[in-house]
């Protein structure tokens, strides 16, 4: 079995990848950055490096160049995902020593037959000694390209064939132009249509601030806030009382705009007729998960895919299940005294929604649920990675370490979670700058206080 290592720092992306290699019957193993992607790489052996370019830290050009020159590994195919936007990212390709490129969008059987192409190809390399290179100037600038055939080859080739089936497309289209363009009107007219629906459901389903009133039983308390980077986003979370249990959910589609609202909105549907519906007294989290996928899948036709957080409480919301669809981990916050705060993860792994494994894939049964006490004076933090991946001007992401250390040096036992959601707001944007957010944002915050008494303050 062939072992491919993915750099990739969009966890929906990643993960995407990896269920659609793993279900190829690829291993696969995965960095969410370059100085990740490279200590694994030097620390495991891999047959195959895809690596994406646009990354913080070191970029994919800069991963591949570091693993080319190395005397023991550099044979090793690397193969770049990139926009081919630039006619530069072919000549940064031949300089860093890449061997193949992929196109985004790209389908998944592209994606399979790239990289069984680089194996096909990687023995010959390994008995290829030429690691010499020759300078030459290319509009204006001078750049050093490795003279070695093969992956000269095979790089160029790889571009040439994205430009065939590009222009293959279009030739396909071309006879059907004048019908296209009076679909793209009719079109155009619906996404308005669909824009306009979509915002007024999510403005109903996202107060920018606010608590969740009907969810709130003493000595617990809900708050939540949104923001979308776009004018509709793909974020998403719904509390829905069902039978006996509290269910708490918190998604990411992927993507923006309508296509994400959307799906978001149709969610939301799904989910108020489940609570209304009178088989919802006994729940399932796994069955739900399944169901839930299937139907993403149906309706974002193949190009819509979810994460999702889901926390099934019982009666008295004393505990909890946990089921983790590809989302962010929770943070647990734990108030011992005054000065002794205790946060942990409640790590699980899982599958993104709408990406539904074959029945023999290996994934299938890898569907986790974990249980877990709701203990009094602590607090759950759920969020979306826009919350932790917007970056600010000089591209540094917020990232989770700070956010886990906001709620260490700030002691908010006794604190509303309105208000606490407020000052991580103000935090999250003070560090922002001014720099438009590029991804939505959710956070939920669940306070349990053992006091009868939580402090409110303006």
């Amino acid at each position: 079995m062939s072992r491919i290592l993915v750099i990739e720092d969009s966890q929906t992306q990643a993960l995407k990848i990896q269920f659609i290699l793993e279900d190829a019957g690829f291993e696969v193993e995965v960095a969410t950055n370059g100085k990740q992607g490279l200590a694994l790489f030097f620390a495991k052996d891999f047959d195959v490096v895809i690596s994406d370019i646009i990354m913080p830290n070191l970029t994919g050009y800069e991963v591949c160049k570091q693993i080319k020159m190395d005397t023991k590994k550099s044979k090793t195919p690397v193969i770049l995902l990139t926009t081919l936007s630039d006619p530069m990212e072919v000549i940064h390709a031949l300089e860093c020593g890449a061997d193949n490129f992929i196109t985004k969008p790209y389908q998944d059987d592209l994606l399979i037959k790239r990289i069984n192409d680089v194996l096909l190809t990687k023995e010959s390399k390994l008995n290829s000694t030429n690691e010499n290179f020759e300078l030459a100037r290319f509009l204006d600038k001078e750049i050093m390209i490795p003279i070695n055939k093969g992956q000269i080859l095979g790089l160029l080739l790889s571009t040439f064939e994205d430009i065939v089936r590009t222009n293959n497309e279009l030739q396909e289209n071309k006879a059907e132009l004048e019908y296209k363009n009076r679909e793209i009107e009719k079109i155009n007219l619906r996404l308005e249509v669909e824009m306009k629906a979509a915002q007024q459901a999510l403005r109903g389903l996202f107060p920018k601030v606010e608590y969740v009133e009907n969810f709130i039983t003493h000595p617990i308390k809900i708050a939540l806030f949104n923001q979308s980077a776009s004018e509709v986003g793909g974020d998403w979370c719904g509390f829905y009382n069902i039978g006996k249990y509290k269910l708490v959910l918190i998604g990411d589609v992927t993507g923006h705009g309508a296509g994400s609202a959307v799906v978001a909105a149709s969610v939301s549907g799904y989910f108020e007729s489940l609570a209304n519906s009178k088989l919802s007294e006994e729940i399932d989290l796994i069955t739900l998960y399944k169901n839930l996928s299937q139907f993403i899948k149906k309706i974002g036709n193949d190009e819509f895919c979810m994460t999702m957080a889901m926390l099934l409480f019982d009666e008295d919301m004393n505990n909890y299940y946990y089921l983790n669809a590809g989302h962010n981990h929770p943070f647990i916050v734990s108030y011992k005294d005054t000065n002794n705060i205790e946060i942990k993860k409640a790590l699980l792994s899982g599958h993104i929604l709408g990406h539904v494994p074959d029945e023999n894939s290996k994934n299938q049964d890898e569907i986790q649920i974990n249980k877990f006490e709701f203990k009094n004076d602590s607090m759950l933090i759920l969020y979306t990675d826009g919350l932790t991946e917007n970056a600010n001007k000089l591209g540094e992401q917020y990232d989770e370490n700070r956010l886990k250390k906001f709620f260490q040096k700030n002691n908010f036992k006794f604190t509303n979670p309105l208000v606490i959601i407020n000052k991580v707001i103000d935090e999250i944007y003070n560090f922002y700058d001014g720099y438009p957010i590029q991804d939505d944002i959710t956070l939920i915050l669940i306070k349990k206080g053992a006091k009868s008494i939580i402090e409110e303050e303006n």
